[in-house]
């Protein structure tokens, strides 16, 4: 009898499909929202941390979702690059559209 049985998720081979499209599809919106943010006034310096930040976090957030199978703590940075990732889309959206239809000027 059996009381308790340990689940790792799927096999890494359907993994892997689905985290490529992930990848790939996550990216494009992540690019095209980065040209639309090389228009705003934003200094330059400014622009290239926020149009890169989300590129690496998707690496960070894809392989914490890999490794969550084997070290269960890693789920902590798996929620944190979440959250990352998050922020970073709401940035690039809004800051445009605050420069689009709020700021006032120029």
């Amino acid at each position: 009898m059996t009381v308790v049985q340990i689940d790792r998720g799927e096999p890494v081979g359907l993994w892997a499909r689905v985290a490529h499209t992930h990848i790939q599809s996550i990216g494009l919106i992540f690019l095209v929202l980065g040209m639309v943010l090389s228009f705003t006034s934003v200094r330059s310096r400014l622009k290239d941390v926020i149009e890169s930040v989300p590129f690496l976090d998707l690496l960070v957030d894809f392989g914490s979702r890999f490794l969550a199978k084997y070290y269960q703590n890693i789920v902590y940075l798996m929620m944190a690059s979440g959250a990352l990732l998050a922020f970073s889309f709401a940035i690039m959206i809004l800051l445009p559209l605050y420069e689009m239809w709020i700021k006032r000027g120029v």
